[in-house]
């Protein structure tokens, strides 16, 4: 039966830190934080490096300040699991006492052809195996022979009531007796993630469905070291757009890339929140509060979901709409800098120039090469545009001039701007787009952007001046077409 929750929770995002956080582990981590806010508790971070081999210290800060900036704070750690190790191996030799756990002294070869035979027969390993006598186990330890401690499977049906997937059985054949310390004394993942779950108070396991065929081994060792069994949940695949697991091959995989292509970090939170989740209605663009209120366990879905970049996209351009500037400064920030534009930032001519080009720009990266024209000296032009914008009027550089002198005596306010260029399209008997395509040309070196004289008057009165001068001398410079 389904487990029905309520709270308050103790919940924990356990990552390995093997690499940068992943977009499912992401997800996993809010639905985690979530159900603590909406039914109270703790959630804890823990993380799980006791592969030494494959852990790395970087990856774990990579992964903390991922989640931190995606907006995911936790309560407790993080924590661990490599300091945690005379107490997983304390647990071991308690199962062992017990009679519960038991030591093998196969080698992995012998492992091998006893799993080749299993395959064969069609038996499990654990009806294969060589168990000693605790008494001639302890004589060959002593001896210095080296073994593994295996847990002892029940030979009985385990069934998993997943909050998500519903009641998940496994009979008894599919167990087997697994390793829960190695030859060198190491404990396996099982062991830890269970003795770290029951000592940290753990009330909920919610994770990834890759784990779910790990869950039995888990409830055996929770029942046979005497612990109440959390409840669980196991959260659906994402997918790729080519229904496969979400990989590198297909597009961006982890936080810190879709970070670096200048996605907002509340937009990649809500679209998130939105693979396998639903508010109930038809909702999608929710600020966070609107999430916290909405959330609820029972309407997590068991399917995968597909993870759409091209709605993430749309995601991020909600949000960089209706987000106030000063709201994801902190974010656009590292993008002014790479465009050279760091002291430039929270400037009011930057704000400024920010408010206007954020409905323009997918993204953050787009937004901070927009809003360079009004802060560099150099523009480059179009040459067949400009070409064009001439052929249109012979007099095109003496209308720049004198659109230039009716700028200048003007307050320069958006208002006045339009009338001195429209006074004077009519009295030279031009349609203002005449003057409008090859006046923007000239200011930011493209042909689109924002509305004109919103541009002129931000860019301010000298640099519009010295700007249409210097797209004059252009002009004027171009050289003749050879047939």
């Amino acid at each position: 039966m389904t487990p029905k929750l309520t709270g308050p929770v103790r919940v924990r995002f356990a990552p390995s830190p093997t690499g940068y956080l992943h977009v499912g582990g992401a997800r996993t981590a809010i639905y985690n934080q979530l159900l603590v806010q909406s039914l109270g508790g703790a959630f804890i971070l823990r993380i799980e490096d006791t592969d030494r081999e494959r852990s790395d210290e970087a990856m774990t800060q990579q992964i903390i300040t991922a989640m931190e900036w995606l907006g995911v704070s936790v309560d407790e750690g993080p924590f661990l699991q490599s300091e945690r190790l005379p107490r997983h191996r304390e647990q071991a030799e308690k199962l062992l006492a017990a009679g519960l756990a038991y030591r093998d002294f196969r080698t992995p070869d012998e492992i091998e052809e006893v799993r080749r035979r299993a395959h064969a027969e069609g038996v499990t390993l654990r009806s294969l195996t060589a168990e000693v006598e605790p008494s001639e186990a302890e004589r060959r330890v002593a001896a210095g022979e080296p073994s593994v401690v295996r847990f002892r499977m029940p030979a009985t049906e385990i069934v998993v009531h997943d909050l998500v997937r519903g009641d998940v059985s496994f009979p008894p054949e599919v167990h087997e007796d697994f390793v829960i310390l190695r030859a060198d004394g190491s404990p396996t993942y099982h062991l830890s993630v269970v003795c770290d779950d029951i000592d940290m108070g753990v009330s909920l396991v919610l994770r990834g469905e890759d784990h779910l065929s790990n869950t039995p081994k888990h409830i055996a060792l929770f029942e046979a070291l005497g612990a109440t069994l959390p409840d669980f949940g196991h959260l659906p695949l994402i997918l790729g757009a080519d229904k496969k697991r979400l990989s590198k091959r297909t597009g961006a995989t982890s936080v810190e890339e879709f970070r670096d292509q200048g996605v907002l970090p509340q937009a990649l939170y809500n679209y998130l929140v939105l693979l396998g989740w639903s508010p109930g209605d038809d909702r999608e663009v929710m600020a966070r509060d609107e999430i916290v209120a909405a959330f609820s366990a029972d309407r997590l879905g068991s399917s995968a979901s597909v993870f759409d970049v091209d709605k993430l996209a749309w995601m991020n351009t909600q949000y960089m709409v209706n987000l106030d500037v000063q709201q994801f400064l902190p974010e656009v920030t590292p993008f002014l800098r790479a465009v050279g534009l760091e002291d430039h930032a929270g400037t009011e001519r930057m704000n400024a120039a920010l408010e206007l080009h954020r409905v323009r720009s997918a993204n953050l990266v787009e937004l901070a090469e927009q809003v360079g024209i009004y802060f560099g000296d150099e523009v480059t032009w179009d040459e067949k545009l400009s070409r064009k914008y001439a052929s249109k009027d012979d007099q095109l550089v003496a209308h720049l001039e004198a659109l230039a002198q009716r700028f200048a005596a003007s307050d320069f306010s958006v208002e006045a701007l339009d009338r001195a260029l429209r006074d004077l399209a009519e009295e030279e008997e031009l349609k203002a787009g005449v003057l409008i395509h090859p006046t923007r040309m000239a200011l930011s070196g493209s042909k689109a952007g924002p509305p004109l004289f919103d541009l002129v008057s931000l860019m301010g009165r000298e640099r519009t001046a010295e700007r249409l001068a210097a797209y004059g001398r252009y002009l004027q410079d171009l050289p003749p077409i050879v047939d």
